[in-house]
């Protein structure tokens, strides 16, 4: 069954959204742009190749932050640039990495940080692995999300983790009860 959100108004919305934000970012990077540091065109090619993710909660609406942005670090991952309106990666040093453990880690926990603020319904943008994993956090949380559709090998991987998951815990119970009765008193 189709979402009624899903209507081509809202997603008209979205683009537009999109679109004043690219708009934005390329107005940043014009005075970098004048003084032959960097072309706009080269900047957004950079930008597809960065490996970064981006949240943006919509239900309840949050307040940017009046005095600028928080980072947030954390031990598994990049850190995160929180804007109060959004959360976004800042994989700074880590330009050019290839999409590793550490940008789903990343991802995975800026989901966890939507869930702890009570987020009910997010949008994001970034790389396609980095979305695939906040797609399945986001299922654990129950959060809805307007602008990701899961394609079939998504459903795929997020089948075989939860078979890893349940071979572990299987493992792991395994484990822990040879482990007490070698402990038990005679």
């Amino acid at each position: 069954m189709a979402n009624p959100e899903d209507t081509p108004a809202n997603q008209t919305n979205a683009d537009e959204d999109i679109d004043r934000a690219l708009a934005d970012l390329a107005d940043l990077v014009k005075p970098i742009a004048t003084e032959g540091k960097i072309s706009i065109d080269a900047f957004f090619y950079l930008l597809l190749i960065w490996s970064s993710f981006h949240v943006y909660p919509l239900e309840p609406p949050q307040e940017a932050f009046p005095d600028g942005a928080k980072v947030i670090p954390f031990k598994e991952g990049w850190q995160i640039v929180d804007f109060g309106d959004s959360i976004s990666t800042s994989p700074g040093e880590y330009y050019g990495s290839y999409c590793t453990g550490r940008l789903i880690n990343t991802a995975i926990q800026m989901i966890e940080l939507m869930a702890q603020r009570g987020i009910t319904k997010i949008g994001f943008l970034g790389h396609d692995v980095a979305r695939r994993a906040a797609w399945m956090e986001c299922l654990d949380h129950n959060i809805s999300i307007i602008n990701y559709e899961p394609t079939d090998f998504d459903w795929e991987v997020r089948y075989r983790i939860l078979e890893d998951r349940k071979k572990s815990d299987k493992r792991r119970q395994k484990h822990l009860q040879e482990k007490d009765a070698r402990y038990e008193p005679e």
